[in-house]
């Protein structure tokens, strides 16, 4: 885990919560001066009944779609004012698992989430909730209505941590506030009400461990009811103290 991060990918599906959490991160990049690569994926899959030729017609004329896709990325990125350092473009049918194979490659991951309204936002065996809780890095979570300028890091709260585990993500909090010059609240029970808790957050950072699903119940129920842009950040093996 290191913070300020060398290298960011975010993750684009051309949704707005992910245009919003590529903006984000190249927020972060541009105060941390780390590199910044736009993941996009795309499924490539070959009918098993095709020949040899047909598959390395098909893999011609999907090289050709990559680049334009990759172009077309370029262009839209730039008219919101977003120049990133790589585009990477992968073939896979299953998103979440691209990501994570990328994941271990760079220091922070940011994208979006297409939660549904209502008791049940977002934490719902998602794309974003299965990379959340598999990569090795902090992954930074963003809702397609969340802000997209420094107004994000300005009051940061650290919850469902204690121990441990509270100072290596205060660590990074602090780090990553302090870069916009935002404040880090004390890190609050959740077990009361997560609404009124995290109601004056601009950002939630979270701690995950490898145990019991990675984060504790009262954690995961209360993100469900949280609007706010989301950091899940790893701790290191011996700082997996949980509070169920």
């Amino acid at each position: 885990m290191h913070f300020p991060p060398r290298r960011i990918l975010a993750a684009l599906d051309g949704g707005e919560a992910s245009h919003r959490a590529t903006a984000l991160a190249a927020l972060i990049a541009g105060r941390t001066g780390a590199a910044l690569d736009v993941l996009h994926v795309t499924a490539f899959d070959a009918p098993a009944y095709f020949t040899s030729d047909q598959i390395s017609r098909l893999e011609a004329e999907h090289e050709l779609a990559r680049a334009a896709a990759r172009d077309r990325i370029a262009a839209d990125l730039e008219s919101r004012g977003v120049v990133p350092d790589g585009i990477v473009i992968v073939d896979s049918a299953v998103a979440d698992e691209a990501i994570l194979e990328q994941a271990s490659r760079y220091d922070l991951v940011c994208m979006g989430t297409h939660g549904r309204r209502g008791a049940r936002r977002w934490w719902l065996g998602s794309v974003a909730e299965r990379v959340a809780l598999g990569a090795p890095v902090p992954v930074l979570v963003v809702r397609g209505d969340n802000a997209t300028d420094p107004s994000v890091f300005a009051r940061v709260t650290v919850a469902g941590a204690e121990g441990a585990r509270l100072g290596q993500v205060m660590t990074y909090a602090t780090a990553l506030a302090g870069a916009f010059e935002g404040v880090v609240e004390p890190s609050p029970s959740l077990e009361a009400c997560p609404a009124d808790v995290l109601a004056g957050s601009s950002l939630v950072v979270v701690a995950r461990g490898s145990g019991a699903g990675g984060m504790s119940t009262v954690t995961t129920t209360s993100l469900r009811e949280c609007g706010r842009p989301l950091l899940i950040v790893p701790v290191a093996a011996g700082a997996q103290k949980d509070s169920q």
